[in-house]
């Protein structure tokens, strides 16, 4: 029973998260303490090699940091240099200043630490809960190469290094010795959304919209050899044919990819589509099956003003939906009190059984006087076990003894309780009051909603919207499966429906003009299981002395109403210490073109973050 409920809240809460995380879009880098919102980079081609870069990276702060860094891989260049930073400010820029010896909380300063093949930029800037930018400029050496037939610049403008989501990335490369007459070969690598965009006939675009962590953004660029016929990187080679062919092999390979990622699409489409219809009329088949026969006059002709079933407190609470609280444990002690299993008594400060029953005193014993269990529930004598046999010694406990075992054996206490209300449920399951009947529907329907879910979300990875029905097809199918778990009985039901009236007749009685004629007339019985269902006045007080043989011949109401003083009863504040502390503890032209796959080979590359 244990591994079978710990195995359904498991699924409720997995399948909640589930459904959260496909629903509701975010976007990239939502949950991030630090994003970069936009990230711009200007380079452009000298007839050395060179490329001058200068770039504006926009970060969010959404926690403190001390400021941000930028990483520059090194890889198939001679190094950078004239580096420049800059934090822009309402359009000015304010030039930070490098010092070696620049710490944590420092500001307006950078310095770099160089490694064998990259180098790390740190920029001081301590922030918190805002938007900075900052420009950095920079001239990367004899990062070209000019071959016989063609001149190539390929390089990684963000590597797979990147450790921070990017709202917005933005390549503007220009080259501008190019002549009219001359011509651009533009191939890129990354995300499939990146685009290639051609500004003129010198001047491209490489733009990628939410660039995840750890995802590449590179360029290929192929122009004549013109361009840089200063240029210190000179290979010997004809390479132009070989080059094209590889981008055009990339591009093939990453058509054939997309073609059967459209296949897949289609296929998965028709299947949850399919899967989705079949489960639901499956669903609706068993709403039929499973409807309701309840005799509803007999529950509208019932007004709450008797005990609607003979039963234990604890039962009329598991009904309602209340279990393991202490209302319903003293619900339980009034109730075993009033029937001649147990007595309550004060205790002296010396720890003797006072004379009186006065409330001045801080300790209270629980015996019990009647051994023979055979006109008890399972659950009462479960319940007469924890509180005699494992908390106390034989037949008498102390609320303190409670409070105390409470306190040095939490696990137990918490276990017993459990235990408890295991033997509870079993109980009303024996009465009839619980469909034990339906759990296999209830199971065949969850394994149904798991799978349309599961066949929805790959669908809507594949960018298929018929997925969607798979995702809102499968809560409803969920929790009506997990319903049937816990289903009632018509009579269960029925049950329900009429203390949940008896629960509302004695709020109106309890919170009403309740003297104390109706105090003595609560004899009924009816206020233990307004107890038990969480009904009770503080306010209500004693009785009038008068009425003291009332108190000795029913020794259960007097302390009914000793716990319904509230604070200014000992009785109360005794037993809330003892139970309710414990129990309160336990409880998601060339105007376009697309990036291809591959590529990766070329020279820098890095990120950015902060620290």
């Amino acid at each position: 029973m244990k591994k079978q409920k710990l195995f359904l809240y498991t699924i409720i809460i997995t399948m909640v998260l589930l459904i959260t995380s496909v629903i509701s879009p975010c976007s990239v880098g939502a949950s991030d303490t630090l994003v970069i919102t936009k990230w711009i980079v200007n380079a452009s081609l000298e007839d050395t090699g060179d490329l001058l870069v200068t770039e504006d990276i926009s970060f969010r702060f959404n926690d403190a940091y001390n400021g941000v860094y930028r990483d520059i891989v090194l890889d198939g260049t001679s190094g950078i240099s004239g580096l420049e930073v800059f934090e822009i400010k309402q359009g000015q820029s304010y030039q930070y200043r490098p010092d070696d010896r620049a710490r944590n909380g420092d500001s307006n300063l950078f310095h770099i630490v160089n490694d064998n093949s990259s180098i790390r930029i740190k920029i001081f800037s301590p922030s918190r809960d805002e938007e900075k930018t900052f420009r950095l400029s920079y001239r990367v050496k004899d990062l070209a190469v000019r071959y016989n037939d063609t001149g190539e610049l390929y390089y990684k403008f963000l590597g797979r290094e990147n450790s921070t989501p990017i709202d917005l990335f933005i390549v503007n490369m220009s080259f501008p010795k190019l002549k009219s007459d001359q011509e651009i070969r533009v191939f890129a690598h990354g995300p499939d959304q990146g685009q290639i965009i051609a500004n003129n006939n010198s001047s491209y675009s490489l733009r990628v919209k939410n660039v995840a962590k750890n995802e590449l953004v590179e360029g290929r660029f192929l122009f004549p050899t013109s361009l840089i016929e200063s240029a210190r990187k000179i290979e010997k080679l004809d390479r132009l044919e070989q080059i094209i062919a590889e981008e055009e092999a990339n591009l093939k390979r990453r058509e054939e990819i997309r073609q059967r990622i459209r296949t897949t699409s289609k296929n998965l489409g028709t299947v949850s589509l399919g899967a989705t219809i079949i489960i639901l009329l499956t669903f609706l088949l068993s709403l039929i099956l499973n409807r309701r026969k309840l005799d509803k006059r007999d529950i509208y002709e019932y007004r709450g003003d008797y005990l609607p079933a003979e039963t234990s407190p604890a039962i009329a609470a598991r009904l309602c939906g209340r279990t393991g609280n202490s209302e319903t444990i003293l619900a339980t002690i009034l109730d075993l009190q009033r029937r001649g299993y147990l007595t309550i008594r004060s205790l002296a400060p010396e720890g003797e059984i006072a004379s009186d029953q006065g409330l001045d005193v801080e300790d209270f014993i629980i015996s019990r006087i009647k051994a023979d269990d055979q006109g008890l529930l399972s659950h009462e004598k479960r319940f007469l076990k924890w509180l005699f046999s494992e908390i106390g010694k034989g037949s008498r406990v102390k609320t303190s003894e409670v409070k105390s075992y409470a306190d040095k054996y939490y696990g137990g206490f918490y276990q017993s309780l459990r235990a408890w209300n295991y033997k509870i449920k079993a109980d009303a399951n024996k009465l009839g009051y619980y469909d034990t009947g339906k759990t296999l529907y209830g199971l065949i329907l969850l394994v149904m909603s798991l799978v349309i879910f599961a066949l929805g979300a790959i669908t809507l990875t594949y960018d298929n919207i018929l997925g969607i029905g798979g995702i809102l097809g499968s809560p409803p199918l969920f929790f009506y499966s997990i319903y049937l778990f816990t289903r009632l009985t018509d009579e269960g039901l029925s049950l329900k429906k009429k203390w949940d009236k008896f629960k509302s007749y004695m709020d109106d009685r309890l919170n009403g003009d309740y003297d104390n004629h109706d105090k003595i007339s609560g004899l009924d019985t009816g206020l233990i299981y307004a107890l038990a269902l969480g009904v009770v006045n503080m306010d209500m007080g004693f009785i009038s002395p008068e009425y003291r043989s009332i108190y000795e011949e029913n020794n259960w109401l007097y302390w009914y109403y000793a716990f319904s003083s509230g604070n200014s009863s000992s009785f109360h504040k005794s037993f809330s210490e003892s139970f309710d502390r414990p129990l309160s503890s336990s409880g998601s032209g060339f105007s376009s073109g697309g990036f291809s796959g591959g590529g990766g080979g070329g020279a820098g590359g890095g990120g950015a973050g902060g620290f």
